[in-house]
């Protein structure tokens, strides 16, 4: 029981818990680009003609320059492991705001890569980055097949999936957002997990803008004498940025605080 009470713990305060840690501050000097509205223009008119498409590495650096929100030419870090044909991203474009967002792997860092988001709109002249905010994994992206896999849109919102590591445990927590805003300004539903011990907890999440309706499925692996194999149905409405189970009357009977 101890096992499933946890696992309800990691679904359900989710909605209502942020993971901050320490990370490096992103700065940007006065003397940025001088011709940057230039470079912006002719990269997003040449490239974005589609509704959603793969960023390959050039493409990549390019954008990161432009934003000046990595160090493509540094020596230290890992940009010179790819080629030039890797796939390293991802964009979609907002059905309801028409703005571009992009989510990229930053080979820019001398750590743990983690995965960064730009957002452009167009005013019909001209293209304006008005987002670029870094979100950071527990170490790797464990829970991504690849490096763009994990960033998709459903409807009006993109989902992007920020996984937690550890000693032979990986999770996948889901953040879902209408608009690029800082990680640490919203909270995450999880989606995934894998315990040390062997217990699993997958789900489908069925998004609908302001809700989403979460089916969890338990695997209790070895431990199903103390943790029984089931479902947990969960819906989640958007408070502001924070998402919030809408029933906690299932934590609550299992002796925990409610939402």
């Amino acid at each position: 029981m101890k096992h499933f009470c946890f696992l309800l713990a990691c679904i359900l305060f989710a909605a209502c818990s942020n993971s901050t840690g320490d990370k490096p501050a992103i700065t940007k000097t006065n003397d940025s680009i001088s011709n940057y509205n230039s470079l912006l223009n002719d990269w997003a008119n040449s490239t974005l003609k589609n509704d959603s498409g793969y960023i390959l590495k050039p493409v990549a650096k390019h954008l990161f320059s432009i934003s000046l929100f990595t160090d493509t030419g540094n020596v230290n870090t890992t940009w010179h492991l790819l080629k030039d044909t890797d796939t390293i991203g991802k964009y979609y474009r907002s059905p309801k705001s028409g703005n571009y967002v992009f989510c990229i792997l930053d080979y820019g860092t001398t750590s743990y890569e983690p995965h960064d988001l730009f957002e452009i709109s167009h005013n019909g002249s001209n293209w304006k980055m008005i987002a670029s905010e870094k979100y950071y994994h527990g170490n790797y992206p464990c829970c991504w097949g690849n490096h763009f896999e994990g960033f998709k849109k459903d409807g009006n919102m993109f989902t992007i999936k920020i996984c937690g590591t550890g000693t032979g445990h990986c999770a996948s927590n889901l953040y879902v957002f209408e608009k690029v805003a800082p990680e640490d300004s919203l909270n995450y539903i999880t989606d995934y997990s894998l315990s040390e011990s062997g217990v699993k907890l997958t789900s489908t999440m069925k998004i609908n803008d302001s809700v989403i309706e979460a089916t969890y499925f338990i695997d209790p692996g070895s431990y199903e004498t103390e943790v029984k194999k089931g479902t947990i149905a969960v819906t989640y409405v958007l408070k502001g940025r924070y998402w919030e189970a809408k029933d906690s009357s299932l934590i609550k009977s299992y002796g925990l605080s409610g939402i």
